[in-house]
C-alpha cells in the first residue's frame, strides 16, 4: 500500500558551523523545543519541500541542502492511528543569520491566524538537545557529518 503525501513530513536539521536553529512556540511551549518540519506537498519533489518548509516555517532564504540523512517511520502515541514517515535533511545556511528572532508562520486557512515562532541556535555537540516528536532519531548522524564538514574547513584553512 502507497504511503499518503499528507503522512511523509521533511525534517530540517538547519546548520550555521556546529549549531543547529530550533525553535519553540511563542505561545505554547508546552510543544516543546523543535527544528523545522512540515507536510510534503503532492506532487512536490522533495528538495523542493525542504526549501519551502525552511521558508515558511524561519523565513531563512539562504540555505544549502547537503544530504538526506535518512528517513524514520513514528507515530505520535495516542494522537494517530496512522504513521509519519519523516524525511532527515542536513542543510546549511549560506547567509548570515541572526543569533535569536521571532517568526510568524502563515496558517493554512485563511481563517487560522499566524502561528508565532521563537528561533535560536543550539550548539550540537552530541548531547540531547531535548527535541520533540521524533524529530532526534537523525541527530547523531547530523553531530557527525557536522564535525566531518568542520575538520575538511579547518584542514583546508591551513593550506591557504
Amino acid at each position: 500500500m502507497p504511503i499518503k503525501t499528507s503522512n511523509k513530513k521533511i525534517i530540517a536539521y538547519v546548520t550555521n558551523q556546529d549549531k543547529l536553529l530550533v525553535f519553540t512556540h511563542t505561545n505554547f511551549p508546552s510543544f516543546g523545543v523543535q527544528v523545522p518540519a512540515g507536510i510534503l506537498n503532492k506532487n512536490e519533489h522533495l528538495s523542493d519541500a525542504v526549501v519551502r518548509v525552511i521558508y515558511n516555517k524561519s523565513g531563512l532564504k539562504g540555505t544549502s541542502i547537503i544530504k538526506l540523512l535518512g528517513t524514520y517511520e513514528y507515530k505520535i502515541p495516542s494522537e494517530q492511528t496512522e504513521p509519519e514517515y519523516y524525511y532527515f535533511y542536513y542543510i546549511k545556511v549560506t547567509e548570515p543569520t541572526l543569533c535569536s528572532w521571532r517568526y510568524y508562520e502563515m496558517p493554512s486557512t485563511s481563517a487560522d491566524d499566524p502561528v508565532s515562532l521563537d528561533f535560536y541556535w543550539i550548539k550540537l555537540d552530541g548531547s540531547n538537545l531535548g527535541l520533540t516528536y521524533g524529530q532526534d532519531n537523525k541527530l547523531l548522524h547530523l553531530t557527525r557529518n557536522v564535525k566531518k564538514s568542520s575538520k575538511i574547513v579547518q584542514s583546508a584553512d591551513i593550506f591557504f
